[in-house]
């Protein structure tokens, strides 16, 4: 279905290099068609606040005893980049915006605890805003991708109406020529919609598969000696 499942125990989600030089601005449209950038996270008081409760973590976990609760800062930082990422052009105008910044929260509480300051970075300093952003984005994403899937279901099932449940007076409120009319029109246009994603879909995999391909084209370069063994 094209959902990333998160590992709470998966350690190598620690840190995204893709990430890691995202600046905690925040984007404000003012007129004139004109943007003010305006830091809404302190980065250093960030970085501080999660380092000292992943040590806590640490201790706990070492215990077994619960992981301890998120420092206030740290929490009004992941709704504040939660609701900041939501601004952007390729997020903004989605009707379930609401559940995807409800989602994103979800997965940073849940998985914060795998924060760890010690993981190698480009820069060579921890990195909260990225380790956070990583999952906002994820989250937007994956609601993203379900939410265009329950749509798609929707509009493929009119495919398998029964002809006489189409009563165009009940559906539409209108009857005889243009009540059939109005229905001929949705109907065309949820099995376009739903042809539609089954095509893009249908892309989607066929990527996949060629950077599947690069992969291992990559590996049998790299190592040509140990795949013609294997083979």
């Amino acid at each position: 279905m094209g959902f990333k499942i998160l590992n709470e125990d998966d350690e190598s989600f620690d840190v995204d290099s893709d990430f890691e030089d995202v600046e905690p601005e925040v984007n404000i449209p003012v007129q004139n068609h004109l943007r003010i950038k305006t830091n809404y996270v302190d980065p250093a008081k960030l970085e501080v606040d999660m380092g000292q409760w992943a040590a806590l973590v640490k201790v706990a976990k070492a215990e077994g005893k619960p992981h301890p609760q998120i420092p206030r800062y740290t929490a009004e930082c992941i709704i504040l980049i939660a609701n900041n990422m939501s601004h952007k052009f390729s997020y903004q105008n989605y009707s379930y915006l609401d559940e995807m910044i409800d989602d994103a929260i979800e997965d940073c509480c849940m998985y914060l605890h795998n924060y760890n300051p010690d993981a190698p970075t480009r820069t060579g300093k921890p990195n909260p805003f990225s380790y956070i952003t990583r999952f906002v984005i994820q989250a937007f994403n994956n609601r993203i991708t379900l939410e265009k899937r329950q749509d798609y279901y929707k509009n493929k099932s009119v495919e398998f109406l029964d002809q006489d449940l189409l009563d165009s007076e009940e559906l539409t409120g209108l009857s005889g020529e243009e009540g059939d009319r109005a229905i001929a029109q949705m109907i065309g246009d949820m099995c376009d919609r739903a042809r539609k994603y089954e095509q893009s879909e249908e892309a989607r995999r066929q990527r996949d598969r060629e950077k599947d391909k690069s992969k291992q084209k990559a590996l049998e370069d790299k190592q040509p000696n140990l795949f013609k063994f294997m083979n």
